[in-house]
């Protein structure tokens, strides 16, 4: 049979070897991102849009009034796993979830985002994880929903600097 020292090395190599699965997981995401195309970074965009549009429709209208489509922010959150925009320990707590999300992901092959909308429905081509994906697109979704109010907030400074700059122009065209 095995001895104790015998144990406590195969967990310590089934502990390895899971952990490197874990961050095989998160390679193959952040791969999928860099390659020729960026066919996985296209695919999170698109599908962060639709969420985006579903969960936070006033969100999704004031970017696109102001011709700001996804594609011209979310690759920076996404690309970078969202370390330059959280303090430490908040990117430290989304890496935690982002890293069981890919062991899970790796063991099932199969996660579902959003039952509604099936974003994720299998495991995308070249192996990268779904499962990770969702994680960031989430997370990228609660950061435009907290920045929602601030949205609304320069919504109303642009409609009092317009009113202001038609009243200008009235007085201006009135004034002999």
């Amino acid at each position: 049979g095995l001895g104790e020292g015998d144990a406590a090395e195969a967990t310590t190599d089934d502990a390895l070897a899971k952990t490197y699965e874990t961050f095989a997981g998160v390679t193959d995401l952040v791969k999928g991102y860099y390659v020729d195309g960026f066919p996985t970074l296209k695919r999170d965009v698109d599908t962060f849009e639709r969420l985006l549009e579903r969960h936070a429709p006033s969100v999704a209208a004031v970017l696109k009034d102001r011709g700001v489509a996804p594609i011209t922010y979310a690759p920076r959150f996404l690309m970078t796993l969202f370390l330059h925009l959280f303090p430490g320990h908040v990117a430290a707590r989304l890496w935690d979830v982002l890293l069981v999300s890919c062991a899970r992901d790796r063991a099932d092959g199969f996660v579902l985002v959003d039952k509604r909308t099936s974003a994720f429905s299998e495991r995308g081509e070249g192996g990268h994880s779904d499962a990770a994906s969702a994680v960031l697109l989430w997370a990228l979704l609660a950061v435009c929903q907290a920045a929602e109010r601030g949205l609304a907030d320069v919504e109303d400074q642009d409609a009092v600097a317009h009113r202001e700059r038609e009243a200008r122009d009235l007085d201006g065209a009135v004034a002999p």
